[in-house]
């Protein structure tokens, strides 16, 4: 008999971990806002209404000189604070801040005072959709070779690693198979301004099999449990983003990928070998992956997302070379 797990979990949201908008987070006070926006969720922390923490707007707060706006934005509370006039800490807007660096924007809302700086500094040799003109920029650039693709499916790793701190768990695969690697490349661009590439593919249908996975639980002040059994993983949708330093003579090597998943119902399934042991640190493991397996599928994507980029890059694009591990 196997264990099947496959998790529906409503509203997977665009972010990641640091943005749990609309994951249908069961924090308790948090609806569909998330962590970092509590907007609407109906939280009964003193003094909110149905503002949140990160936006008081509109909260009836009572702290001294704050009307309606909040701490999130002091707009029209006729605060006192030296130099602010009628924007607050959350928005400096028109208080004629000498910060360096900010214009218009304040300091809470930092992201309008420099997006025309950027945009002025961003080029787009070619478009998205165009994999050959993004070969033909590679290989101009950097020391790669060009190649045509695609990613050979399935795809063959030795050992992946994937790391659970939620669960405080480990899971170690050998002889991994993977499929649905030939993404779709989104964007594309250059900074000058930063001497940077950025590249970000969508892949859908992603799936991740190994029948010689190592489960490791760890315990307070004990070794930790290990146990064996299968492990399958379906991906419906993420998005991956590398940048690359010099864009003028490509770094791969010094290459960051970022991962957001879009998941709204991430599935895989594990052998029942796996928690065939009476620990409550095994069980309670078992419990959590239910009921956590959006987080699950993020945390995954910490190293997951990287190693599926660079297949993608040096098999579709240019080859530098590198072995990925």
């Amino acid at each position: 008999m196997k264990f099947m797990l496959s998790c529906l979990v409503p509203g997977g949201g665009q972010g990641g971990i640091g943005n749990l908008a609309n994951t249908g987070s069961q924090l308790p006070g948090v609806g569909q806002g998330g962590i970092g926006n509590l907007a609407n969720t109906g939280s009964q922390l003193p003094g909110v209404g149905q503002g949140g923490i990160g936006n008081l707007a509109n909260t009836g707060s009572q702290l001294p000189g704050v009307g309606q706006g909040g701490i999130g934005n002091l707009a029209n509370t006729g605060s006192q604070l030296p130099g602010v006039g009628q924007g607050g800490i959350g928005n400096l807007a028109n208080t004629g801040s000498q910060l360096p660096g900010v214009g218009q924007g304040g300091i809470g809302n930092l992201p309008n005072t420099g997006s025309q700086r950027d945009e002025t500094n961003i080029e787009r040799p070619c478009q998205s959709f165009d994999i050959y003109c993004i070969r033909r920029y590679f290989k101009k650039n950097s020391k790669c070779q060009e190649v045509l693709g695609p990613v050979p499916d399935p795809y063959y790793r030795a050992q992946s690693t994937l790391q659970f701190p939620v669960i405080n768990a480990t899971f170690s695969a050998f002889d991994v198979l993977y499929s649905g690697l030939n993404g779709r490349i989104v964007e594309f661009y250059i900074n000058r301004d930063t001497d940077r590439l950025v590249i970000a593919v969508e892949f859908r249908n992603v799936t991740f099999y190994s029948k010689d996975v190592f489960f490791r639980f760890f315990r307070r002040a004990k070794e930790p449990i290990t146990t064996f059994d299968y492990l399958y993983q379906n991906y419906q949708s993420f998005i991956t983003t590398t940048i690359i330093p010099k864009i003028r003579n490509l770094q791969f090597a010094r290459s960051k990928t970022n991962t957001f998943t879009n998941d709204a119902a991430p599935s895989f399934s594990i052998g029942p070998n796996a928690f065939n042991y009476p620990d409550p640190a095994v069980q309670g493991a078992r419990a959590s992956i239910i009921l956590k397996a959006s987080q699950l599928t993020r945390e995954a994507q910490l190293t997951e997302g990287p190693f599926t980029a660079a297949i993608f890059i040096q098999n579709n694009i240019c080859n530098f070379h590198l072995k990925v591990l």
